[in-house]
Formats: structure tokens, C-alpha cells, sequence
């Protein structure tokens, strides 16, 4: 493999008198000019690629010899980590003499585990029949928040009493989940208030143990709404919305 189409290489055959190939008692020369493999890059690196997303790098060979190279294969080093990556373009060809062909590789991580491999381009140059390139990346998570309610309905409560609901807390991400903040949209409209705050707490991936606990102490007859607001680092859902609704009635 070269990195550079700096010269070509030219092999000569010579058939001799007694040798495999020579047709007749005299000494006779044959020259047989030979491919080249030339490769655009010994390493690709796809840097940090987000969990699912897929991330996209070319490469490109070319026969940078004089006479045909013969391109036999090309693959992926690793069978194990063949789910993550896609390779459009090259396969099994003959290049002429300056003749090059471009690849897409594209990464699609599945999992957060290390995707790095190799990508190998087997041809019949005698100098380097097996042509190596690192293809490297770093998988990153996301974190997703999930609750097991949207909208929590104290019903009638009597004045002068209390009434709680929990709301359970999940990450369903690949990353750890920050909550940063959790308060009231309106300010809890001096009914709603906050038992258990996990301001500040993190939720590791798949954990389900999160919670919230909301207070309702109605101070007149009537409904009230609310909403309560939870932001974390949910890239898709950086603040969740909770309605909540009570009534005070009398006792």
C-alpha cells in the first residue's frame, strides 16, 4: 500500500533458456508491468458519534502502477463489530493503470461499546497485498427521561388538610440522566409544594428510582391547576411538563 503516487512500480519477468515459459532454446525477455494499490488514508476517525445516529467518511484507492491491479476484496477486520458499520462502493474489481475508486463508510452505533476497527482491501500488488485502515470512533449516550404520569389530579381535599402523589423518576437512556431543576411553572400557587425535590440528583442508565412527591393543601373552595416543570440534560425532552390539578373543598 502506498500514500503517495510518488512512482510506479514496474516488475520485470525473464524467462530463460530451461525455464517454466520459455518457448524455444534461446534466451528471451519478457517486462510485465504491475499495479500498484494507493490509499488515500491509513486511518479514519469518526471522532464522537451519538448512540443510533449515523456519522459518514470517504476514502478513496487508486491503482498507482503502471500496468492492471486487481482488487480482490474489501472488508471489515473485525465480524463482531460488523453491525455498526455500512461500506458503499469498492468490491471485487480490476483497475487500470491511474484508476481509483471512492468509498462511504458510514458508522451507526448500536451500542456504546467500542466500535473501532479495521478496513482491509485485499489486491494482488506484490508489495503490500493486504492494505489496512483504522476506522475509529467514540460512542457517546444519551440520556432520556421517562415518568410514569403526565398529569396528577389530587381530586377534592379538604380545607384545612393535605394530600400527596409521587411521581416515579426513569432513565431510559444510554447515559447518565442530571435533573437539574424541578419547580412549579406559576409558583405552586401557595397550594402545591414539594415533599421530596430531587433537584440536582442523577439517574444512572436504566435506573427507576427517581421520585417526586407534590404536596396539595388548598387554602379556599374551588379548583386549582398547575404545572410542574422537570429540566435535565434529556437532549430530546430538555423540559418535561406536569400538570397538576386539586380541588379544595370544605371540610
Amino acid at each position: 500500500m502506498r500514500l503517495a503516487p510518488s512512482a510506479l512500480l514496474l516488475g520485470t519477468l525473464i524467462s530463460v533458456n530451461g525455464c517454466k515459459g520459455a518457448s524455444s532454446g534461446e534466451d528471451s525477455g519478457v517486462d510485465a508491468a504491475l499495479g500498484a494499490l494507493t490509499v488515500s488514508g491509513t486511518t479514519l476517525d469518526f471522532g464522537q458519534v451519538t448512540l443510533h445516529d449515523t456519522s459518514t467518511r470517504t476514502l478513496s484507492y487508486f491503482n498507482g502502477g503502471a500496468g492492471p491491479l486487481t482488487i480482490f476484496d474489501v472488508q471489515l477486520d473485525d465480524d463482531s463489530k460488523r453491525p455498526h458499520w455500512s461500506v458503499v462502493g469498492g468490491g471485487p474489481s480490476t483497475l487500470e493503470s491511474g484508476v481509483g475508486v471512492e468509498l462511504t463508510i458510514l458508522l451507526t452505533p448500536r451500542t456504546v461499546a467500542d466500535p473501532s476497527t479495521k478496513l482491509v482491501i485485499l489486491s494482488d500488488d506484490p508489495d503490500a497485498p493486504r492494505a489496512e485502515v483504522s476506522l475509529r470512533a467514540e460512542v457517546v449516550g444519551v440520556p432520556q427521561l421517562r415518568v410514569d404520569a403526565e398529569l396528577l389530579d389530587f381530586g377534592a381535599v379538604s380545607l384545612g388538610a393535605s394530600a400527596e402523589l409521587d411521581i416515579m423518576l426513569a432513565n431510559t437512556g444510554s447515559d447518565t440522566l442530571q435533573i437539574q431543576t424541578v419547580g412549579f411553572q406559576s409558583g405552586g400557587q401557595g397550594v402545591f409544594s414539594l415533599s421530596v425535590n430531587p433537584t440536582g440528583s442523577t439517574l444512572a442508565p436504566g435506573a427507576q428510582n427517581g421520585l417526586i412527591t407534590v404536596k396539595f393543601t388548598p387554602t379556599g373552595a374551588g379548583s386549582v391547576n398547575e404545572r410542574l416543570i422537570v429540566s435535565t440534560n434529556d437532549p430530546e425532552t430538555p423540559e418535561l411538563g406536569i400538570v397538576l390539578m386539586g380541588a379544595g373543598s370544605p371540610p
